[in-house]
This record gives structure tokens, sequence and C-alpha cells, in this order.
């Protein structure tokens, strides 16, 4: 493993580390039939498991506030948040560079259940299309 691969790669929109690789990164995505500005747009579009309207055109931290206090449905929240990640991983060629590039991947947000699973789920994409370190 090259040393390349084994430097932190830490993600947090709000303190501007390495914001391609997150979900509130200003990516566009299309999903389910819509186009949003940010894949966590598609992400709150949808966690509830049926469409809601209104997320398409925000950013990031504005989709997260919309979307605060909504149902969630926690039986497949982490496999919505796995397709819309693998959307962005086909599309956007900046995402994917990104990832082939990254180092050990951390998500150091204050949502625990998010910071665990984020850095999972991009790593699990990252082996899955080969591009392991």
């Amino acid at each position: 493993m090259s040393n390349q691969f084994r430097k932190p790669t830490p993600i947090h929109a709000g303190r501007g580390l390495n914001l391609i690789l997150s979900n509130w990164a200003d990516d566009p995505v299309p999903f389910r039939g819509h186009r949003y500005a940010t894949a966590e747009g598609a992400y709150q579009s949808w966690k509830s498991g049926h469409y809601c309207a209104g997320f398409e055109n925000l950013s990031g931290a504005s989709a997260k506030r919309l979307g605060y206090g909504q149902p969630v449905d926690k039986a497949n929240n982490v496999e919505l948040m796995r397709r819309i990640l693998e959307t962005r991983f086909a599309i956007s060629k900046p995402f994917r560079d990104a990832l082939a590039n990254a180092g050990i991947l951390s998500h150091p947000v204050n949502d625990r259940f998010w910071r665990e699973v984020y850095p999972q789920l991009l790593t699990e994409l990252r082996n899955t299309h080969s591009i392991n370190p």
C-alpha cells in the first residue's frame, strides 16, 4: 500500500475538508427521476421512503435544515445513501477521482451514525470499483 493511501482523508463540508467527497458538495445528482444540486438533497428528499418535493435546488446545509425532524425509514436509509453515492460515482469524474486518491476516510461530524456509516459507504464504493488503495 502506498503512503498516499495511508494518509487520513477527513470529509467535512462545514470545515472545507475534502468537500467533493461530502454529501453536501455542489455536485449535481440525478436520482429517481429528479435532479438534485447535492447528494444531501437527494437523501433528504427520499429518506422517509417516499418522495418529498423541495430539495432539488438546495445546498447541502439547506437540505439538511429542511429535512430536520422529518421521518426516516431506518430500514432503508443506508441503502438509500449507498444508491445516491453509486449514482454520483457513475456520473461525477471529480468525485471518482477524489475517491480514488483518498486515504483513510473519516467523517468527523456530530451525528454518530453518519460519522461511522458515511466513510464505510465510501470505502465500500471504492472497493467495489477496484480503486482500492
